[in-house]
């Protein structure tokens, strides 16, 4: 009788060890978790793209077949049918308005910032030597460089940055 009572009593002291294990998480099985709920987004922006240069908004509003397109955008095609794709957001005719506008989430007219940078012979390979009568900076480095006032007091840490060699 006192075998019995031992295994069984071992028995359910085993049974709930193994439903409390069971029913616990380990870490990294929650970091998995509370990284699968992030959003997932991409945003590509491309200076000069028309519309009618994917084959996919191309056959939309044209219904033209895309075999005979000039331009095969089939990796383009594919992120529009899979992801959001939208028709309604504009690119400015420069890259630095639209840079701008994508930092505070205004358009480039509200910024009053329509023009490109101020001209300035710059060199963007890093990997160069800088040219004698030259220094180079960090644009976004140093927010005195930026001259619209809106834009610089946007807080744009980890948001992009380009190096620029600029003559004296």
């Amino acid at each position: 009788m006192r075998q019995d009572f031992l295994s069984k009593k071992t028995v359910s002291v085993l049974s709930a060890g193994i439903v409390i294990l069971l029913g616990c998480k380990s870490e990294v099985e929650q970091e998995i978790a509370i990284s699968n709920n992030r959003p997932n987004i991409v945003l590509i922006l491309a200076d000069d793209y028309g519309i009618m240069d994917s084959q996919a908004y191309a056959q939309k509003f044209t219904g033209v077949e895309p075999s005979k397109m000039f331009y095969e955008t089939l990796n383009i095609d594919r992120l529009i049918n899979e992801g959001t794709a939208f028709s309604q957001a504009y690119p400015n005719q420069l890259c630095s308005p639209t840079q701008a506008s994508i930092m505070t989430g205004k358009y480039a007219g509200r910024l009053d910032f329509t023009t490109a940078m101020l001209p300035r012979e710059t060199y963007y390979n890093q990997n160069l030597t800088t040219p004698e009568g030259h220094y180079a900076h960090d644009v976004l480095g140093n927010k005195d460089n930026i001259l619209i006032d809106k834009v610089r007091d946007v807080p744009f840490k980890d948001m992009f940055s380009e190096y620029l060699v600029v003559k004296n």
